[in-house]
């Protein structure tokens, strides 16, 4: 009887975990259609290690990528390291820089806007100029 049920439950956790993939699978293909909707027009330039902070106008937040605007016309993708898991769902980015320049590596928070409590943690990497 206990081993059926061990066995049940193995079966359940497999079937979690395949659901939890394919809903993560689902959610970085919903992303990757926003993300080309927002750099609709601009042409992808060769990757920077920083950017300068003050001339960030707006952020937009997606499943793994952020996208720093300067302009409509000069835009930054930055595909973040895994953990920032309050991305997609509009958490609030928290850096702590010394200098105006956001760089590849440097660590950001999210953290979650109602409670203020910190939904995860993640790398930034490689800045991806988009400019028309």
């Amino acid at each position: 009887m206990i081993r059926t049920s061990l066995i049940a439950l193995m079966l359940l956790g497999g079937c979690a975990t395949a659901q939890n993939q394919s809903a993560e699978a689902d959610r970085r293909a919903k992303a990757e259609i926003q993300i080309a909707d927002a750099l609709k027009g601009l042409t992808p330039g060769e990757p920077k290690s920083c950017i300068d902070q003050t001339r960030v106008q707006n952020v937009r937040k997606f499943a793994g990528t952020i996208i720093y605007e300067y302009s409509p016309r000069e835009k930054y993708r930055n595909n973040v390291s895994d953990g920032c898991f309050g991305l997609s769902r509009g958490d609030i980015l928290v850096t702590k820089t010394p200098t105006a320049q956001l760089c590849r590596g440097e660590i950001i928070t999210t953290v979650s806007p109602g409670s203020r409590i910190p939904s995860g943690t993640c790398g930034l990497g490689d800045f991806i100029p988009y400019k028309k």
